[in-house]
């Protein structure tokens, strides 16, 4: 990955499987979760024994930035056009059990996607090989063709390449359904199409 991906796009030495080897070269956030008295403690994080598809990843946000804005890129480095184009498209046929129980799950997505997703049918959501994949326009905007996902501890990001925009909020807060910590996600993707509208 450092040789295909890292590299290629430019990231530093803050990106890597290994905490041992990514925090020689900078803090590492500390994950967080929420007491019963209302307050952020420590969080312990597993052991890593693999990359676990990404699951983890150490990265510095610029760094991660360098990755997202490569797939929206008028010439990509890391993958050719026709390959984006396969990761950006919906891989589940409109007529799957695999499409209708995702579409049953939309109402989960919102704490992830916040105003991306919320308020739009269950049927303008599939999934791309990248993530969840937003198929209709919602009242933010040209949101169609937008690919978004999120990992476990609150770290949403996505991308649209017609609108030529990519964001990632970076957090540490453990479950990813933290109330709190949604509601502060789904106002950063908000302001960040509400600008996009603007230009």
């Amino acid at each position: 990955m450092r040789r295909e991906i890292f590299d290629v796009v430019g990231c530093d030495a803050r990106v890597g499987f290994w905490r041992a080897d990514v925090e020689t070269h900078g803090e590492i956030v500390q994950v967080v979760t929420r007491a019963d008295t209302g307050a952020l403690v420590p969080y312990a994080l597993p052991v890593q024994k693999s990359e676990r598809g990404g699951g983890g990843l150490f990265c510095s946000a610029r760094n991660f930035v360098r990755i997202l804005q490569d797939l929206i890129a008028p010439e990509p480095k890391i993958l050719t056009h026709a390959a984006r184009d396969v990761l950006f498209g919906p891989q589940l046929a409109d007529d799957s059990t695999a499409l209708t129980q995702l579409r049953a799950s939309a109402p989960m997505f919102t704490a992830i996607t916040g105003p991306l997703t919320a308020g739009l049918p269950p049927s303008a959501i599939n999934h791309a090989l990248g993530g969840l994949l937003i198929t209709q326009d919602s009242g933010l905007g040209k949101t169609s063709g937008t690919m978004a996902w999120a990992g476990a501890y609150s770290c949403p990001w996505f991308a649209n390449r017609e609108s030529g925009v990519v964001a990632f909020y970076g957090s540490g807060v453990f479950p990813p359904t933290d109330a709190k910590s949604s509601e502060l996600m789904g106002r950063f993707v908000g302001e960040v199409w509400r600008r996009v509208g603007k230009d």
